[in-house]
């Protein structure tokens, strides 16, 4: 139920803001960050990830998409070609 509440607030807060799609996209890594940080909490164990921020992990989504199309480049042509 309050992931329910805490995902509507977060759409509901989007939306008034009238945000763009950088700024959606934002709130929306955010919001599930602290959804999962919420459930490792209830694990009691200790062991929860520590929290990535959005400019690292865009940072490392361009770094992983930069080498498979460096990847990608470096394969030769299918044959018949």
């Amino acid at each position: 139920m309050k992931k329910c509440l805490f995902l509507l607030a977060a759409g509901l807060i989007a939306f008034i803001q009238g945000c763009s799609g950088e700024s959606a996209k934002r709130l929306s890594f955010e919001s599930l960050q602290g959804l999962r940080e919420q459930e490792c909490s209830k694990d009691f164990t200790g062991n929860c990830p520590p929290r990535e921020s959005y400019d690292d992990y865009q940072r490392k989504r361009k770094e992983a998409l930069d080498s498979e199309n460096d990847n990608k480049d470096a394969l030769p042509a299918p044959a018949g070609q």
